[in-house]
């Protein structure tokens, strides 16, 4: 019998929320680790597929929205392209929110009200993606630069203590923090590698 449990993907510009899309996460029941426990845990999968219909569509619509927020940084020798990455990256952003909340994490604040080294994280992650990172690299990276920023391990992620557990190698991550690789991964590539402004050129 399949399970799921519905979910939105929702960008937000400025105060405006904009709905790209609504899906339901599939859900498979797996053995616990005591006798006659079962858990649900999402069925990557189905999901992956899923969202990928779900970005193909949403993406046409992203490429509309207005990049109105003034502190997104500009490259003077590739302004286009800088904020088409930034759009990529914002959407990213927004759909691992998604992801926390449903993990039960404590969510990270919505784009606009993101501190700048969070959105150039996301930024840099999208610019690896499109050079053909894959998701296990994306990890690694994301993990040396906390690492060179002087992050460690630790069993909750504390921005004080800089500690964060998802400091790990890959192999050792959690199922349901290797789905949000997945998801951006989906997400960028989901996009054309190229700004539309370079496609028209």
């Amino acid at each position: 019998m399949a399970m799921t449990v519905p979910g939105s993907l929702i960008f937000r510009v400025g105060s405006q929320d904009v709905l790209l899309g609504e899906f339901l996460l599939p859900l498979k029941a797996v053995p616990g680790d005591e006798p006659g426990e079962m858990s649900l845990l999402l069925d990557t999968k189905a999901f992956r597929a899923d969202m990928a219909e779900l970005l193909r569509e949403a993406a046409a619509e992203v490429e509309k929205l207005p990049d109105d927020d003034p502190r997104t940084p500009e490259n003077p020798e590739d302004p286009d392209m800088k904020v088409y990455v930034t759009t990529i990256a914002r959407v990213c952003h927004e759909a691992n929110r998604v992801m926390q909340i449903a993990a039960g994490e404590a969510p990270s604040p919505h784009w606009a009200d993101a501190p700048e080294w969070q959105r150039e994280s996301a930024v840099q992650g999208v610019q690896a993606a499109l050079a053909g990172a894959t998701p296990q690299e994306l990890h690694e990276r994301w993990c040396e630069a906390k690492t060179a920023e002087g992050w460690t391990y630790g069993l909750i992620k504390d921005d004080e203590a800089r500690t964060h557990p998802c400091l790990l190698p890959y192999a050792a991550l959690p199922q349901s923090q290797r789905v949000k690789d997945h998801l951006f991964h989906a997400i960028v590539r989901a996009f054309p590698a190229t700004s539309p402004a370079e496609a028209e050129a």
